[in-house]
């Protein structure tokens, strides 16, 4: 983390949703300095939106315990260093509570999950990224990489003008939103079916096969469904080996027309050899 000026102060940012009716969630409600961003939309709201609180002792351990947490609420929790009044702040994130869709829709960012943030951020142009950041020097958030990512503003010429918010998006932002959504899926899904022993691979690396297994998949104009998962198990335990091997290509095609993923499962535990007796998530030669 960089050193702090004299002017600057510390935040934890807290995604309500994913901390729901978990203690942590509770020891958070009863913090007195504790903001509540959604508070003003009504009780239910205000219990599982962003939460935001001055950093402390006690909240950096909460952090730190997320962040290499088992399940998504390792993404609950973010870092924001602001160089004006908490004031400020709190007034800047509930004015980016929104993102805008055309004239008359608007969507409600979740900027306290890190994958949304993440989704959000690489598809704004600087001025966009100048408006989300506001006061904020430094936002720093758990990816699907499972890394700190942290993200500044980008400085832009004096002629060009700051976007407003609520951040309004264009069709191919959106387009690329959602599709960086579903490939979060996709990764999470995944996880699911692999065997913690056998867990070869970073996070990071596992979600950039994800990646290629989305828009391979979707160039063969299938539709999402348990074959993308089946085939991106195979990806991750093949560390990519089978994109472009015909022998697995043929496999997929006759998945694709029968429904039977077990010939895609066997390419993950066997390198699509006959006989395995390999559980899905297991390589050949390793138990459960």
């Amino acid at each position: 983390m960089n050193m702090l000026t004299r002017s600057e102060e510390c935040f934890f940012l807290f995604d309500g949703a994913l901390l729901h009716g978990t203690p942590q969630h509770a020891w958070l409600l009863e913090q007195p300095w504790t903001v509540c961003l959604y508070d003003d939309l009504g009780e239910q709201a205000r219990l599982v939106g962003p939460l935001l609180l001055p950093a402390s002792v006690d909240g950096g351990e909460l952090a730190r315990a997320l962040a290499t947490a088992g399940s998504s609420q390792r993404f609950a929790c973010s870092r924001l260093t602001c160089c004006q009044s908490p004031e400020a702040l709190e007034r800047h994130l509930r004015d980016l509570r929104y993102l805008q869709a055309g004239e008359a829709q608007r969507y409600y960012f979740r900027y306290g999950d890190g994958r949304a943030l993440a989704a959000v951020w690489s598809t704004l142009t600087p001025e966009q990224q100048l408006a989300a950041m506001g006061p904020i020097s430094s936002w720093e958030y758990v990816d699907h990489g499972e890394a700190l990512t942290a993200i500044t503003a980008t400085a832009i010429s004096p002629d060009r003008a700051v976007a407003g918010l609520p951040l309004r998006l264009a069709p191919a932002q959106w387009h690329q939103v959602l599709e960086s959504g579903r490939i979060g899926e996709l990764f999470e899904s995944t996880g699911q079916l692999l065997s913690p022993d056998v867990e070869d691979h970073s996070p990071a690396q596992r979600h950039e096969w994800t990646r290629q297994t989305w828009h391979w998949l979707r160039s063969l104009k299938l539709e999402p469904g348990p074959l993308y998962a089946a085939v991106n198990l195979a990806m991750w335990q093949t560390a990519g080996a089978i994109k472009g091997v015909p022998a697995f290509e043929a496999a997929l095609s006759e998945a694709r027309n029968d429904g039977d993923l077990a010939r895609i499962l066997a390419w993950g535990t066997t390198g699509g050899n006959e006989g395995s007796t390999g559980k899905p998530g297991e390589r050949e030669g390793r138990g459960a």
